[in-house]
């Protein structure tokens, strides 16, 4: 994965939702982000972490016959 950068205007330094909510890893979905948004950015606290948890309707069933 690569770090997506976005860009905070100092005069409004709050960030309400995630920039690009379509860059989500395959196979997985959304489950949470920290600090909880939406939140203030400031010089100390400029990080937003986004956790991700693997899509159970993406996992496929098989079966290994042995001969």
């Amino acid at each position: 994965d690569t770090l997506k950068d976005q860009s905070v205007l100092v005069a409004k330094p709050e960030v309400k939702a995630v920039a690009d909510s379509s860059n989500v890893p395959a196979g997985y979905t959304r489950i949470t982000t920290a600090p909880k948004l939406p939140t203030t950015i400031t010089a100390s606290n400029n990080v937003i972490k986004v956790y991700y948890k693997a899509d159970e309707s993406q996992k496929l069933d098989y079966r290994v016959e042995y001969y």
